[in-house]
């Protein structure tokens, strides 16, 4: 069993296709086996008939009974069948057999479906196959709409009879039409084509049987050279041949008819077709065929025509089955995709009028019929046109009354572009009214008829602008007078392009428009817009307001200007409608910039109201009536006014007439017989005659006018607002223009020219900027002015007179303190060929001019013409002793010199003009001169002395330079060349005395192209050290900008030799150099680099008076800019230190710049004398910060941070003389030789530096302040935070801050020379003025006298000590002085008594006063009266005068020790009191220990004398504050006892009277009694930072 499972399982592993051939196989070799033997059989039945039959028989009778029998009976039986059904297979497939049948066929056919089919022949082969030949089909018209010359179908019987009875299909491998001809036509008066017809005769119109399938046709589909026709007799002629195609070639693998539906895969079909006289060649058109009654659908479709590619899907959905009326019933289904291109060829063969061929890409879908579709995601473009949008409706576009919207386009192109994409037929209805507006780029809403463009909101960028519209309206743009109506914003629009002018350019803003045309000529427009900005003739305007109307080339309404520039309001009309414009105008102008419409430079402001009438075709027929009242102009530092002003020209009796009327400005007339396009002519040829010259080129005959002008200050300003005419000034001519001869009178009594120089930042500023943040630039230009002042101008020209064609005459001029007087010039023509000019004048300056001491001069030339119409001028004799030098020109025919303009070339040409001196010459070879940056000149110097030119200056020769020239000199230079060939030397230089040396200078060409090398030498200069000074290098024109390439060697090189250039700042300058400096570049970039070593180097800075000594160091130079880096300082004492860091920028040794920090340890800051500057002075050493910023020449100084150490002395003296001028307390005036008064020159004084010091000041420093003879002196000692002191470069003083007195003295010059104790907390306070801080100030002096008792009326008292206290307030310039007197160490008894009667009467504390400190006692006269008694008033003066002398003398040695020393005189002969001698000491133990002690000595005794014992008395302080202050203070004391004791009450000796005593003072000031409490830790903070913070704290 398991075996037979196997076996199965093998079997059953066989494939089927390997059983099926094993049974085939079998089968085989069973019929060979039987054929074989059926053919012996045969074989035998032949040759032996009888036996064969005797055997059948035989057999037979055996068969009948056996079943081999039946098998064989049943074989015969089956291929007798067999052969039946072959004899008549062959008998059907005989021709007559197939022509029989098909005939037979279409009988039935033709019968059943009433089709009218016929053919020529049929054949049908044993496989089924048929093959007809001349079928014709005929429609319900006998038109043979289909014949074909062969049909062929594939297909087998058995398919054929099992689908056609069963399915009611035909199934046929492939249909083969060749050269079909194919007609569809729907005649007139039919809507259904003859081939939808005949497609229906196969339908029986019978309802179908449900049960029985509709007909069905499946095959391979081919048609080959053929041809196809449809046609619509409904529209004749072209229009109705919808196609006429030739070669139709179509392959159709798969084509499946269900009834009367088709489809079909169409692989390609291609064919030639004609229509409207243009062909069209089909290449390629595959596609998924659908073909049904409702629509028509190609599915996948790819159409390749000779002009057009058309990819996507296409469908055409039938109005009930027609095609009739294609355009609006026949709905299109379209999706295109991107890469499809459509070319206007192919769609003129459906839309006729399509005349534009241009082709364009198309993608998107579309709906609907062509006159009512939607487009989806449409995007039509071509390299010019980009149409984008996401939905669009097109109704009507091929009927013309086309409705095209949108509410999302996107559109790229040009008018013109768009235009030309477009048939005739939409492009003559879009006119060109944006043809100029350059590329389109928009994006918003859309709505297109033929009479409307209509855009609800979009975003517009075009080539002359950008906008954004809103409900804007275009009508009727197709027509001549296209109208608007809308809101725009405006950004950029260039005016220019739409009104044909230049004169308005660029406008932004928001209007409202609504007008006609587009063309100015016929444009009506109304409008109320905001311009934001406008351009008019290139320049731009702000915030304009137009509210006016602009119609047919009339203007009338309102502009209202509200810019920087402009502000105004101009209401008129201005009439251009004809060729002479007119205009009526009324302008009210609040401020008008001229310069800005010009283009000048500053402004130049007019404002006033114009009103006015003008006509005018051109300038020669212009009428002009201008009215101006209350105009104001104003310049920069002018303001004119003009009441009223007016302007007339006009044509009368053939004559012009110009007449002006502008009080303030000018009046007058030009009247004759001219053109006024002809007047500017006219003048430059009369000017032009002046000179000798070729005869103009246009003259103006028969045309002369005749003109009288008043000039005043307002229309020279205008002009030349430099020119000023305090008197104005008369101007008359005449000019003919037959002889072209001018006559010009001008005459002005005054006039002055202010000249301004303007410098700006220079690099040097600019770098040091960058390299310090601190060191601030003013972006303004300075601005330097000097005048000129001329006296009577006379000016006469006649050029009809050529005895003296031209004078000049001009009082006097006066420029930077030269005085020419007594100026003339005079011209005399000789035969139009040579002006001879002439010029006399005096010389000097205001002193010469006053002392008559003026030099006379005569400058002689002549002017001439060259053959090419150059001026030339030449000088004749002269001499000029300017400056005390005397220089001549050299007139020597043999050197033929002249200077000459040349006219072509505008530059100036020198000839052989040599200028010589004594024995020094220059002469000028050759030379043309264009500008300072543009000129050649070949020149040579023989013993030239340089002095005699810089003394020419306007300065002269400050610095004293000399030295003797000689050599040979050719430059040239322009904006890309210097070619420098110099061999030039200058010997013995001197400089303020000092010898300099002699300096050599060559420059010869290079054994480069183009490159020239230089050598300069500095040899045998005693101020250098007899050191030698060597610069080489080159310079090269091989670059755009010639570049320069020098070093110079510096070996020990002496730095005395910079004194001379910066002896106005520094002094004593010292050391060596050594190095080599590196300077290249272009001229406008030149580098300064290399490394410098300095030794030695030392300077003196001479405003401070502090001479410094510097480190040895390098210092690297880079870019022009030397950079110092914490380099040690010292002041010539052993302790002092200090650094300095920063950068000094050089561009030349005299302006250099500097931006140094020079930190001090212990530095002296000030270092000078009276003499030096009477103003302040002293000894100050500092510790901080110095700044110094700058060029030399005006430099920058500033200590944030600096704080003055112990020792340091400061005199501020308020009397100083020097202030007199500085502060103009004093005016000074002069009286000129004319008796007219003016005031005098003030010379400028001071360092020319801007200094401002922040200084901290301890008790260490002294600080001495003199306040003038009528008050005294003050001297103290004390404390100052944060005490500034500033001085401007004009010596101008400000002082801030306030200084608090710990000690100090007041000599008291008006109270008896007596030497004053300033009391502690003692005040003075700068609040900007230097010379009037506020005082407050408590000076104490203290006396002892005798007589208190008999003053006070208390008996015997021993000599008191009293104190005479002057409070002095106010001002320093102007102080208060209050005097009062107090008892000191006495019973209050007694201070109460002195108190009630110093205050009893007014008056009496003066009294009381002078008699102290004069007489040492109280004055007691009964009379009330001072007693003098002048014995004694000597006698204590005597005493006193040597007590002091012998006190000063101790008081020198010590600042720490003071004693007072005075003479006390007793009362009288019988008083009990003796003179005395008083010795007051204080010194200081130690910063918080003061010791004051007071002895008295008797001097004499009396016989009533009972107290003639010593006297003393003493006081000893302790400081125990924390901050040394004096705000706590221990207080030990002893005086004596016996003051207000009677006579029998005083002891027998000193000592018992004497009273011992201690006790603790504690002071406190404050503002207020309550404050609020504050957050002590955070202003402890504070503090610290600031202190740490030095930099930042100076910087606040």
């Amino acid at each position: 069993m398991a075996k037979l499972e196997n076996n199965n399982e093998n079997e059953n592993k066989k494939s089927v296709a390997e059983n099926l051939g094993n049974q085939v196989q079998k089968t085989v070799e069973n019929v060979q086996e039987t054929v074989k033997e059926a053919s012996e059989l045969a074989s035998d039945a032949i040759q032996h008939p009888i036996d064969t039959a005797q055997e059948f028989g035989k057999q037979a009778a055996k068969d009948v009974v056996s079943y081999s029998w039946w098998a064989k009976l049943l074989l015969i039986l089956f291929w007798t069948l067999l052969s039946i059904v072959v004899l008549v297979f062959i008998a059907i497939n005989l021709p007559v057999t197939k022509r029989w049948a098909a005939d037979q066929a279409l009988q039935i056919v033709n019968k059943d479906f009433k089709a009218k089919m016929s053919t020529e022949s049929v054949e049908v082969d044993f496989f089924g196959d048929v093959t007809i030949k001349g079928l014709r089909i005929k429609d319900y018209k006998d038109l043979d709409f289909i014949k074909v010359r062969e049909f062929k179908a594939n297909s087998d019987w058995f398919s054929l009879a099992t689908n056609i009875g069963k399915n009611n299909s035909l199934s046929f491998n492939g249909l083969t039409l060749n050269d079909a001809d194919i007609k569809v036509i729907t005649y007139k008066g039919d809507s259904i084509s003859n081939f939808i017809r005949f497609t229906q005769l196969f339908d029986s119109g019978k309802k179908r049987d449900p049960q029985k399938p509709p007909f069905q046709l499946n095959a391979r589909l081919e048609i080959l050279n053929s041809k196809v026709s449809i046609v619509n007799q409904n529209s004749p002629g072209e229009p109705g041949k919808w196609l006429t195609a030739d070669n139709v070639n179509l392959i159709a693998p798969k084509v499946k008819v269900n009834g009367a539906d088709i489809n079909a895969r169409i692989d390609n079909f291609t064919f030639v077709t004609k229509r409207w006289g243009k062909s069209h060649f089909v290449e390629t058109f595959s596609t998924d065929f659908s073909m049904t009654e409702d629509f028509l659908a190609l599915g996948d479709l790819t159409l390749n025509t000779d002009h057009s590619l058309l990819q996507g899907d296409i469908k055409f959905n039938l109005n009930k089955g027609s095609w009739a009326d294609f355009t609006n019933k026949v709905k299109w289904d379209m999706n295109m995709k991107l890469g499809s291109q459509i070319s206007g060829y192919d769609i003129s063969y459906f839309v006729t009028n399509w005349d534009n061929f241009i082709p364009f890409n198309a993608s998107g879908k579309m709906t609907g019929p062509l006159n009512n579709f939607t487009l989806e995601n449409f995007l039509i473009r071509n390299p010019s046109v980009n149409i984008a949008t996401k939905k669009l409706k097109a109704k009507d576009l091929l009927k013309g009354n086309f409705n095209i919207e949108t509410n999302d386009l996107s559109a790229d192109f040009t008018y013109k572009d768009l235009k030309a994409m477009m048939p005739k037929f939409i492009s003559s209805k879009m006119k060109n009214f944006a043809d100029d507006f350059g590329k389109l780029k928009y994006n918003g809403t859309a709505r297109v008829t033929p009479k409307q463009v209509y855009v609800s909101s979009g975003n517009l960028m075009t080539g002359i602008g950008q906008t954004k519209i809103s409900n804007f309206s275009l009508t009727d743009y197709s027509s001549t007078l296209p109208k608007y109506k809308g809101y725009a914003e405006v950004n950029d629009l260039n005016t220019s392009v739409i009104t044909k002018s230049k004169a308005v350019g660029l406008i932004s803003g928001k209007f409202n428009l609504d007008g006609q045309s587009f063309d100015v000529n016929t444009m009506r427009l109304s409008t109320k817009s905001q311009i934001s900005s406008i351009e008019i003739m290139n320049k731009e305007i702000n915030n304009v307001v137009l509210d006016g109307l602009l119609d047919h080339r009339k203007y009338n309404g309102l502009i209202t200007v509200n810019d920087e520039q402009a502000k105004a309001t101009v209401k008129g009309l201005i009439d251009f409608s004809t060729s002479r414009i007119s205009a009526d105008v009324n302008a009210d102008v609040n401020y008008l910039n001229m310069n800005y419409f010009t283009g000048k430079a500053g402004s130049q402001v007019v404002s006033g109201n114009v009103t006015g009438k003008m006509a005018m075709s051109n300038i020669n027929d212009l009428n002009l009536d201008v009215e101006a009242s209350n105009v104001n102009f104003a310049a920069a530092d002018q303001k004119y006014h003009i009441p009223n002003a007016k302007l007339k020209t006009f044509v009368e009796n053939g004559e012009r007439s110009i007449l002006v009327d502008a009080p303030g400005a000018v009046n007058g007339k030009i009247s004759g017989k001219y053109n006024l396009a002809d007047l500017a002519g006219m003048v430059e040829n009369g000017l032009g005659k002046i000179l000798v010259g070729p005869e103009p080129r246009k003259l103006y005959r028969g045309q002369a006018f005749a003109m009288n002008f008043d000039i005043e200050q307002g229309l020279v300003a205008y002009f030349l607002p430099d020119l000023k005419l305090p008197q104005g000034a008369k101007v008359e001519g005449e000019y003919d223009g037959n002889s072209n001869n001018l006559i010009l009178n001008l005459d002005a009594s005054a006039l002055k020219y202010v000249m301004t120089k303007k410098e700006e930042i220079t690099d040097a500023d600019r770098a040091l900027a960058e390299a310090n943040p601190y060191y601030k630039l003013d972006d303004r230009i300075m601005v330097t002015r000097d005048s000129a002042m001329v006296d009577s101008v006379m000016v006469r020209i006649n050029t009809a007179n050529t005895d003296q064609q031209l004078y000049a005459k001009i009082s006097r001029l006066e420029y930077n303190k030269n005085i020419l007087k007594n100026i003339t010039l005079t011209g005399k023509n000789e035969n139009n060929s040579i002006l001879r000019i002439a010029t006399n004048f005096q010389h000097g300056s205001p002193d010469d001019e006053v002392n008559d001491n003026m030099k006379n001069y005569a400058i002689n030339f002549n002017q001439s013409t060259n053959p090419a119409g150059d001026y030339v001028f030449r000088f004749e004799p002269t001499e000029v002793n300017f400056n005390n030098v005397k220089w001549a020109v050299d007139t020597n025919p043999a050197l033929d010199h002249y200077i000459s303009y040349r006219k072509g070339t505008s530059d100036f040409e020198i000839h052989n003009l040599r200028i010589f001196s004594d024995d020094s010459s220059l002469l000028i070879n050759e030379s043309t001169f264009k500008s300072a940056k543009d000129f050649y000149v070949d020149a040579e110097v023989q013993n030239f002395q340089i002095e005699k030119i810089l003394e020419m200056q306007s300065g002269g020769n400050p610095m004293d330079i000399k030295g003797l020239a000689n050599g040979n000199v050719k430059i040239k230079m322009d904006k890309s060349t210097l070619q420098p060939l110099v061999d030039l030397t200058v010997d013995d230089i001197m400089m303020n005395g000092n010898d300099m040396g002699d300096l050599s200078i060559s420059a010869v060409n290079g054994f480069s192209l183009n490159v020239y090398d230089v050598d300069v030498k500095v040899s045998s200069a005693g101020v250098i050290g007899n050191n030698n000074l060597h610069l080489t290098g080159t310079v090269n024109n091989n670059t755009p900008s010639p570049t320069i390439d020098f070093v110079t060697e510096l070996r020990d090189f002496d730095l005395a030799f910079t004194q001379q250039f910066v002896q106005s700042v520094f002094g004593n300058l010292r050391g060596k150099a050594t190095g080599d400096l590196r300077i290249n570049g272009t001229l406008k970039n030149l580098d300064y680099s290399g490394d410098i070593a300095l030794k030695e180097f030392g300077l003196k800075l001479l405003f401070t008076g502090v001479d410094y000594s510097f480190d040895d160091t390098v210092i690297p130079l880079s870019k022009g800019l030397a950079i110092l880096n914490n380099i040690a300082v010292h002041d010539g004492r052993s302790n002092s230190q200090g650094t300095i860091s920063g950068a000094i920028q050089f561009e030349t040794l005299s302006s250099m710049g500097v931006n140094l920090v020079m930190r001090a340890d212990n530095l002296l800051m000030l270092n000078t004398t009276q003499k030096d500057y009477d103003l302040f002075w002293g000894r100050v050493y500092g510790q901080g910060d110095l700044y110094v910023d700058g060029p030399v020449s005006a430099l920058n100084l500033s200590t944030p941070n600096m704080k003055a150490l112990n020792g340091s002395t400061f005199t501020f003296n308020s009397g100083s003389t020097s202030n007199v001028e500085e502060f103009k307390m004093l005016r000074f005036l002069k009286e000129g030789k004319d008796g007219l008064v003016t005031l005098e020159d003030k010379k400028r004084t001071g360092a020319n530096m801007n200094i401002d010091f922040n200084l901290d000041v301890d008790k260490g420093t002294t600080v001495n302040v003199l306040v003038g003879d009528d008050v005294g002196n003050i001297s103290v000692k004390g404390m100052a935070n944060n005490l500034r002191f500033q001085m401007n470069r004009q010596g101008n003083i400000a002082m801030n801050g306030t200084y608090m007195v710990d000690s100090g003295t007041f000599v008291s010059k008006a109270i008896l020379n007596r030497t004053f104790q300033i009391q502690k907390n003692s005040s003075i306070r700068w609040d900007g003025n230097a010379m009037e801080p506020n005082l407050d100030i408590s000076a104490n002096y203290v006396r002892m006298v005798s007589n208190a008792g008999q003053y006070l009326n208390m008996g015997q008292l021993q000599p008191i000590s009293v104190m005479l206290q002057a409070n002095i307030t106010n001002t320093l310039t102007d102080p208060k002085i209050a005097l009062n007197v107090t008892a000191l160490d006495v019973s209050s008894q007694v201070k109460e008594t002195l108190a009630a009667k110093i205050n009893q009467t007014e008056g009496e504390n003066v009294l009381q006063f002078s008699s102290i400190l004069l007489l040492n006692m109280f004055n007691v006269t009964n009379t009330g009266g001072l007693v003098f008694d002048a014995a004694g008033v000597a006698e204590s003066s005597g005493y006193n005068m040597i007590l002091k002398q012998v006190g000063s003398v101790l008081n020198t040695l010590s600042s720490e020790f003071q004693i007072d020393l005075n003479y006390v005189k007793g009362n009288d002969q019988f008083s009990n009191n003796g003179d005395r001698a008083n010795a007051g000491v204080s010194f200081d133990l130690s910063p918080r220990v003061t010791v004051k002690t007071g002895l008295g000595i008797p001097l004499s005794k009396t016989d009533n004398t009972n107290n003639n014992y010593l006297s003393g008395e003493g006081t000893i302080e302790y400081d125990i504050s924390k901050k040394n202050d004096g705000t706590l203070l221990l207080r030990g004391y002893s005086k004596p006892t016996n003051i207000g004791m009677g006579v029998g009450t005083v002891g027998t000796n000193g000592s018992a009277n004497q009273a011992y005593g201690g006790g603790i003072v504690w002071s406190k000031s404050f503002n207020s009694l309550f404050k609020k409490k504050k957050n002590r830790k955070k202003e402890l903070d504070d503090d610290d930072e600031i202190k740490t913070d030095s930099v930042k704290s100076g910087g606040k």
